[in-house]
């Protein structure tokens, strides 16, 4: 750090900004190959468990769940999803239901637990955001848009969503069902 204010003095705002850039890009390389490293390690575990990499697979034909969503899924499910008796349990250790503080005569909102495993909410929800896209036309952007007109909040649709995708996710290698769009996922006009 004072090697940095150092240069700062002497060589200017400018070339400190420079030198600040390239080892910020240098880190994020590394990062990057290590991330690749790993993903590379894991999807060759996955090719070893035949089990595993059907389940991998089951859950990336769900629209929304990528690689890494997958990657999560499995994590937290294992190979059979033993670990959870029921896909309400497994969404609410993923902290997707709401609660509601109620006491007495006082009735409270209807908040979004703190409770749960925060990676995995967080990974759901963004999974969520991204199959409602202006471009896509699936079950999923229809049920926000049939949502959005019942007056629902953007965030709330996208959180019942998330929590939609959890159970899904469970019942699918809970389960050994194969995904079906049709059977699987409501039909909104």
């Amino acid at each position: 750090r004072t090697r940095l204010i150092h240069r700062k003095t002497r060589l200017g705002k400018q070339a400190v900004h420079r030198l600040i850039e390239k080892q910020h890009s240098a880190m994020l390389r590394f990062t990057d190959r290590k991330i690749l490293e790993i993903e590379t390690v894991i999807l060759e575990t996955f090719k070893e468990d035949e089990k595993l990499e059907n389940n991998f697979k089951k859950l990336q034909k769900i629209p929304g769940i990528g690689q890494k969503t997958a990657f999560g899924l499995i994590e937290h499910l294992g190979t059979d999803a033993s670990k959870f008796p029921s896909a309400e349990k497994f969404c609410a250790f993923a902290g997707l239901y709401p609660t509601k503080k109620e006491s007495g005569m006082m009735k409270g909102q209807e908040k979004l637990t703190r409770k749960g495993c925060r990676p995995l909410r967080s990974m759901l929800y963004l999974a969520a955001m991204s199959t409602v896209s202006k471009k896509r036309d699936n079950a999923w952007g229809r049920y926000y848009k049939s949502k959005l007109l019942e007056g629902k909040k953007p965030k709330q649709i996208l959180i019942a969503m998330a929590g939609k995708m959890a159970k899904l996710a469970w019942t699918l290698i809970a389960k050994n069902f194969e995904f079906d769009e049709t059977k699987l996922l409501p039909n909104f006009a």
